[in-house]
Order: C-alpha cells, then structure tokens, then sequence
C-alpha cells in the first residue's frame, strides 16, 4: 500500500502478507532487529506507534543491529527525576524556569520531544507563531506550581574551538499538578511540533499522543499548520 512520497518523489508504503497476519513483515523485522524506523516516513505507517515500541524492545535486548548500541553519553537519561515548583519564566513556546521546591533552585527546563518556532535572536525576527507560543505557555504557566519529570538531558556539541563547553540542556513532561500536560495544549493550538527522534534517542513518555496531537491540529490548519499568512509582528 503506497503511503506517500518525499520532496524526491519517492514512494514508501507497507506490504502486507496475508501469510503472516496478524503479524506484519515490518515488525517482524523491527522486533528481530533487523531493522529500524525511518524518522522521516514512519508516521506514515498506521502501525507507526507499534513499530517505535518494538524498536525500543530490540534496541534494549541488543538484537541484530542493535548488538553493539551504546546510549549517547552527551543524551544521558535521567528519568527517575521528579519534583514540584513554581514557574518563574517562560522563555520561548518551549523553554520555562521552574524553581525547584526540594532546594529551592531556579532550573532552566525544555519541553521533551517538543519544538516550537524560534524567537529572534540578536535583534533577529522571530519565527512565525514563536511569540504567539510563548503567549500561550506564560498566560497558563507564569507563577504557578507545576509537576516536573525530567525525561533526557542533552549537551550541544561545542560551536566554536577553544569556547566554553556547551551547558547541558534538561528536557522534561511538565503537568498541572492536576496533571495536564502543557505540551499537548501546545501542540493540539498548532504553535509545536513533535521532533522525530531516532530510535536510539530518549522521548517524553507521552510521545505517541504528542503526535497525535500534533496531527490533529494539521488536520485541522490550525497555527502554524495554517495556509493563511502568520500574523504581522
């Protein structure tokens, strides 16, 4: 079944084997290892949700292609991590400082898995819908007590010889305490996408309804998904 096409014009479906229902050639392959997911065209798959659990599963029993994996030490995972405070600033549509209750420490904090349109930087212009996305996070976020569960941590490699060494970036879930995640409000207003992580990447737990999310408001041209022109800044 032809799913669709990239910018080159070539196609990529799925294949079907009556033979091997309810199993699937792909994840069959995935779950052996020998095989992995395509950022690019996965979410393409009806399966696709399946498919990224079975490449999990492979990717931590070492199977196949997966024998020699090494998790990234510059993407060390730091999951078990969990603490309470108060919003003090939203920096962008993805970035807040939250001071941490525990040790009463400011804490710069990205969203996980979520990217949204970037402010300008050195008198720069801002992206289409970035101001309209750190709208949003501050009119629901600034001063307020939230739930944070750190889900990866990341340091940028460095830009220039001889510089300071990069700051590591902490990615995170943050909720209401009631437990509503601000991403997926994010994402469902079309100011964030979802970035396409590789198999061997850590995510946000909440990762495959982020991408739900997020296809729903394509579906819908909602934000930046919109066909109409961005608003003037």
């Amino acid at each position: 079944v032809i799913r669709g096409a990239d910018r080159n014009g070539s196609l990529f479906g799925t294949l079907d084997l009556p033979t091997l229902a309810p199993d699937n050639i792909d994840d069959l392959l995935i779950r052996a290892g020998l095989a992995k997911t395509a950022p690019w065209s996965i979410d393409a798959n009806p399966r696709a949700a399946a498919l990224r659990s079975s490449e999990r599963q492979a990717r931590d029993a070492r199977l196949a292609c997966w024998t020699d994996y090494v998790p990234d030490p510059n993407a060390a995972s730091a999951s078990s991590e969990r603490f309470t405070g108060r919003v003090l600033e939203v920096v962008s549509g993805d970035v807040v400082v939250v001071l941490d209750s525990a040790v009463d420490q400011p804490r710069r904090l990205n969203l996980a898995s979520v990217r949204a349109p970037r402010l300008g930087r050195a008198g720069g212009p801002d992206a289409p819908y970035a101001r309209e996305a750190k709208e949003y996070l501050r009119k629901r976020m600034i001063g307020r007590r939230v739930a944070v569960k750190i889900e990866y941590e990341r340091t940028p490699p460095a830009t220039t010889e001889g510089a300071p060494p990069p700051t590591k970036q902490v990615y995170a879930t943050i909720t209401k305490e009631a437990g509503d995640d601000f991403a997926l409000g994010l994402l469902g207003s079309g100011l964030a996408t979802v970035i396409r992580h590789r198999g061997d990447e850590e995510r946000a737990a909440a990762y495959e309804d982020y991408l739900v999310k997020e296809k729903e408001a394509t579906d819908a041209k909602k934000g930046m998904h919109s066909p109409k022109t961005p608003p003037p800044r």
